[in-house]
């Protein structure tokens, strides 16, 4: 992975901090404030040069690893074949069935705002002070 000039942390780094703790035997959390980083990273990066040396302290990737809730590509390849076709977005959400919030223009309002007698009893509300406040001097 490239880094730009002002990378805060390329593998080096993480390394240098590695070798700070298991080598020299510098404190975990001595070196992590040596470095400005949180203990439970720098306790991260160790175990990591522990088990897999400089190399394990390279970027990873934050991709996952499965997509159970991915959608399904027939039904990816349905709407871009509609979208090809420069169908709008709230006709191709009918097509498909995936109406749901799509194909509406504005939400529906909720007449229920909030589930007890006086609304702004659980929150420090306090009501907007009217021009003849006692805040007025005279």
């Amino acid at each position: 992975m490239d880094y730009h000039k002002n990378a805060p942390w390329p593998a080096m780094s993480r390394e240098r901090l590695a070798r700070m703790v298991v080598e020299d035997g510098v404190r975990l959390q001595t070196a992590a404030s040596r470095f400005s980083i949180s203990w439970k990273t720098a306790a991260k990066w160790v175990q990591r040069y522990r088990q897999h040396g400089a190399a394990g302290l390279t970027n990873r990737s934050s991709r996952p690893h499965c997509s159970p809730r991915q959608t399904r590509s027939f039904f990816v390849e349905r709407v871009l074949a509609l979208r090809r076709g420069h169908m709008p977005g709230y006709e191709i959400a009918r097509r498909t069935g995936a109406e749901s919030g799509l194909g509406q223009p504005h939400p529906a309002q909720s007449n229920h705002y909030y589930n007890h007698q006086r609304p702004h009893a659980s929150l420090n509300y306090m009501p907007p002070c009217s021009r003849s406040d006692s805040r007025t001097t005279s």
